[in-house]
């Protein structure tokens, strides 16, 4: 029964999610992964295959969780794949400093990080599912040294809520010929991805988010996210002031004042 099951997988074709599809550039909302776990793994070893430089890493397949299949796949996927923009980002390339290729690299921290690290993997995951192919390769070029943390899972699992936003704040606009978009999404995640931040305070960033879709306009000065995760306020105390937050909001656009949100949430400082 087992071998017939393995062979029925290793029968499969290989079927890729999005290598030969139209990638719009900023945030970019894949369609779910319906392969199978027999079509992922025959696209994975077509595509190991044929790239000599892949040599060492042909029984990945055997050597990662299953649940990571498809991220191997996407990951090799996007790596074949050449973006014509002046900035076209090539994991194959070998870094001097490594000695390897981002692509080799990734592929080893995947299979070690499928045991220490999966909620960092989910992550990734996350952010392939919701940006454009340039802006996921420079992530994954930029992340390589933090998924190797373990202590950065609760921090990746805490801020995965947010992928979307950051995305869509950060990326949209249009191709401006340079990296800074991508840059900039970075700096989101590096902000979260921090184990001397308080993780406490990154799960209510996407709480922060919600409460601030729903304010008057106008009624809020610049909001500066590094002050709110860095703060010494408990996070018990921040997560009521943001519970009153959106009411005394209202207050502010009534008399026509700006209200300083975070000094707010962490102070609890009534400004009107």
């Amino acid at each position: 029964m087992f071998l017939n099951k393995l062979s029925k997988i290793a029968a499969e074709k290989p079927v890729y999610r999005f290598k030969n599809a139209y990638s719009r550039l900023g945030a970019d909302i894949k369609p779910k992964d319906n392969r199978t776990e027999g079509q992922i793994r025959a696209a994975i070893s077509e595509m190991i295959n044929k790239n000599s430089a892949l040599e060492e890493y042909k029984n990945i397949t055997e050597k990662i969780e299953p649940k990571y299949l498809g991220l191997v796949s996407d990951t090799l996927e996007l790596s074949e794949r050449h973006d014509f923009l002046m900035n076209n980002i090539n994991l194959n390339k070998i870094n001097k400093a490594m000695g390897k290729s981002p692509l080799q690299a990734l592929l080893e921290v995947f299979t070690k990080a499928a045991k220490d690290n999966p909620q960092a993997l989910d992550f990734v995951q996350e952010v392939i599912n919701t940006t454009d192919g340039v802006t996921s390769k420079y992530f994954l070029c930029e992340i390589l040294d933090i998924i190797d943390k373990p202590e950065t899972g609760k921090f990746f699992e805490a801020a995965k809520p947010m992928v979307k936003e950051i995305a869509e704040q950060t990326l949209s606009g249009g191709y401006l010929g340079t990296l800074k978009k991508q840059q900039d999404f970075m700096s989101f995640i590096k902000l979260f991805i921090n184990p001397k931040n308080d993780v406490e305070k990154v799960k209510l960033v996407k709480k922060l988010h919600d409460v601030l879709e729903k304010i008057p306009a106008g009624t809020q000065s610049n909001v500066y996210l590094d002050k709110f995760i860095k703060s010494s306020t408990p996070t018990q105390r921040v997560s009521k002031n943001l519970d009153t937050l959106k009411d005394v909001a209202k207050i502010a656009a009534q008399n026509n004042t700006e209200i300083d949100v975070v000094n707010f949430i962490n102070n609890n400082v009534n400004l009107i």
